[in-house]
């Protein structure tokens, strides 16, 4: 927690993003509740939403048995919708693919030898298509969170601080889920027989030196990871809970999480089952804590293993 910054009252570890305009008590995003586009806390929401008298002029009022206010449910902090969310990753998944099909023309024109047979310059295409598709989702995020709708870092799991414990789930939930894809992939391969590696398999195991393996380091052990959270579980996990509900918001994110992770379509198939685990694990540690802290641990263990075994067991 950085010095000076007021914090929730309710979460002494989080950052306030609000204060309640009834009662003056300062409200993390995870605490804080929006009516007619006014903040509140929790118990000023329900006196607004059930208008009974009680400590503070009103009497909160408990729904009937089996239903549950909307607020209690969902994620009152995400004012964007899933189409705004589904335009931001289209208009940056469009902007790489036409770098990358110029980058491809250029080095045929010049000669040179393409990403797609020579691994050094497949790294270095992925790691500088990967750095701009991370910065255009981001920017589109911070752009939609904080400019259209007025909200804070916090209100997409960045402000609320780095809860330690949590984030040692995250890392522990990793471990089996990396044992699972294993698994899998024997699985597939006893059915089918051995798969054809792909480049950036081939990479890992030996077709590049040790600074190029740095470099895919990085892009996949530390940016996919942070970026791809902030997106998949800060901003679309949100969205998609006050549509859908909390649980199935759970499934549907990690159902499209796994299917935009493409590649080759048997290599597609294997990986499916433990990313949408990875997809549905990262939204209930996210629903848990209104912070990405625990799924980015989640996802850069995952991909720290897959990495690690690749280079040393070549698997």
């Amino acid at each position: 927690m950085n010095p000076g910054l007021e914090t929730c009252y309710v979460h002494a570890n989080r950052v306030a993003v609000a204060k309640c305009v009834i009662c003056g008590r300062l409200v993390c995003a995870s605490c804080r509740r929006i009516v007619g586009n006014r903040n509140y806390c929790q118990t000023c929401a329900n006196a607004i939403l059930y208008a009974q008298p009680n400590e503070t002029g009103y009497q909160e009022h408990k729904p009937p048995i089996g239903k549950t206010s909307r607020s209690e449910n969902s994620f009152p902090e995400a004012k964007w919708g899933v189409g705004e969310a589904l335009i931001i990753f289209g208009i940056a998944l469009l902007v790489v693919t036409a770098l990358g099909a110029i980058s491809t023309v250029l080095l045929s024109a010049v000669g040179a030898t393409s990403a797609s047979s020579n691994p050094e310059a497949f790294v270095i295409l992925t790691f500088i298509t990967s750095a701009i598709f991370y910065a255009l989702l981001y920017f589109g995020v911070s752009y939609s969170v904080g400019s259209r709708h007025g909200g804070s870092l916090g209100n997409i799991g960045l402000g609320n601080g780095c809860n330690f414990l949590e984030s040692l789930k995250g890392l522990a939930l990793g471990v089996p889920l990396f044992f699972v894809a294993i698994l899998v992939e024997k699985i597939w391969q006893f059915i089918i027989g051995p798969t054809k590696d792909d480049m950036l398999t081939k990479s890992l195991q030996g077709g590049v030196g040790p600074f190029y393996i740095f470099i895919l380091f990085v892009t996949i052990v530390v940016l996919a990871p942070l970026f791809e959270e902030i997106f998949f579980r800060g901003y679309l996990f949100p969205a998609m809970g006050n549509q859908l509900g909390v649980r199935n918001a759970m499934i549907m994110n990690g159902i499209v999480f796994a299917a935009l992770h493409t590649e080759g379509s048997i290599l597609w198939v294997i990986g499916f089952i433990p990313r949408f685990l990875i997809g549905l694990c990262a939204c209930y540690l996210y629903a848990k804590n209104r912070s990405i802290s625990a799924p980015v641990a989640l996802h850069a263990t995952y991909n720290g293993l897959v990495f690690l075994s690749s280079i040393i067991f070549h698997i």
